[in-house]
């Protein structure tokens, strides 16, 4: 099985049983203002980024794959899960005809709320409550702008450097760049993106299907005004 390898000292907050880092934690923290916890992207297109990284994340840990057609199956649904893994191993246990796109749009709504909970639940982030006019929504206010600026300052520290990224950071960079983050480590110089795709590892070929996925759900909500 292929996993994301820890780094020293940094240990995950979430339950997938594999001692390694998480798209789902750091692209939720990349999609955030480090400061106010205000997204950075509407909110359809954050749950898009989430659910991806969270999906790419239970491919790793063998709980998930992407089949040939491009539909989710769930080889693994014993594996001990709990929260939203354990949701969405159970959703794809029940339904394994549904292809990506589909639970791409069916997560969406949900990814992101239900990442901030845990991330709450694990002291990374407070939730507060916003009120405008009659509408009241939760932004993610990072307990430590440290940790929350963690993964776009190793990121832009690397492509600076021109290090050439691991499959995590390779993964996560392209998740960024699919959502429309990417200003956070490319800095907006006119060759950052050039610069990016030379130093950008091969991922497994089931993440890469899925991230392929993610940016054309990205595309259709942008292009039909669904953001």
């Amino acid at each position: 099985m292929t996993v994301y390898q820890s780094e020293a000292g940094r240990r995950s907050v979430l339950s997938v049983p594999v001692e390694r880092r998480l798209l789902a934690d750091e692209f939720f923290l990349m999609a955030h203002h480090d400061v106010s916890g205000q997204l950075r992207v509407t909110a359809r297109i954050a749950g898009f980024g989430a659910t991806a990284a969270v999906l790419a994340d239970l491919v790793v840990a063998g709980v998930l794959e992407v089949t040939p057609s491009g539909h989710l199956a769930c080889p693994e649904p014993g594996v001990r899960l709990v929260g939203l893994e354990r949701q969405i191993a159970a959703w794809v246990a029940a339904e394994p005809g549904q292809p990506v796109p589909a639970w791409l749009d069916v997560l969406a709504d949900v990814s992101v709320p239900a990442i901030g909970q845990r991330l709450a639940d694990a002291g990374v982030v407070r939730p507060v409550r916003v009120r405008r006019l009659v509408t009241v929504r939760t932004v993610w206010e990072p307990t430590d702008m440290n940790v929350a600026a963690w993964p776009w300052a190793r990121l832009s520290t690397r492509i600076g450097r021109g290090d050439r990224l691991d499959q995590f950071d390779s993964a996560l960079a392209r998740l960024c760049v699919a959502a429309g983050v990417e200003g956070r480590f490319l800095g907006g110089e006119p060759r950052a993106r050039q610069r990016l795709d030379r130093l950008l590892s091969p991922v497994p070929a089931q993440v890469d299907a899925l991230l392929w996925e993610l940016s054309a759900a990205v595309g259709r909500a942008v292009l039909g005004g669904r953001t």
